[in-house]
């Protein structure tokens, strides 16, 4: 069974680069998601292990963006090194000072049709990536 881990402190990190077969983050693709993208790479380096062996799952924020963003944030991820897009129809709020999503339960989506439809419009968005 894979084992795939999320998370991105530095004991994280390391547990990943030395037995993780995935990694799960969870932030946005910025310079921050960026500086951990380049910190599991070191890791990877330290630990005599090729970075491309781990995949690399990210959750993509649907709603609240524009397709635009969509693509732009998809060709991002692509850039930094990740291998699958989880895309997430629940609406969720950004902490900076968790540095992490969460639900945002003030608007929540609760026709299934919608959901699929937000899917279906960011997959042919995105589906050339």
């Amino acid at each position: 069974i894979p084992i795939w881990i999320g998370g991105h402190s530095d004991r994280v990190l390391d547990r990943i680069s030395r037995l993780g077969n995935g990694w799960m983050p969870n932030f946005e693709p910025d310079k921050f998601g960026s500086d951990m993208f380049d910190k599991l790479r070191r890791y990877c380096d330290s630990n005599g292990r090729d970075f491309g062996e781990i995949g690399i799952e990210v959750t993509v924020n649907v709603l609240g963006k524009t397709p635009e963003q969509w693509l732009q944030d998809a060709h991002a991820w692509k850039k930094m090194g990740a291998t699958h897009l989880s895309a997430n129809t629940m609406r969720e709020v950004w902490s900076e000072e968790l540095m992490m999503w969460s639900k945002d339960r003030s608007n929540p989506m609760t026709d299934v049709g919608k959901h699929l439809e937000a899917l279906e419009n960011y997959l042919e968005v995105v589906r050339e990536i």
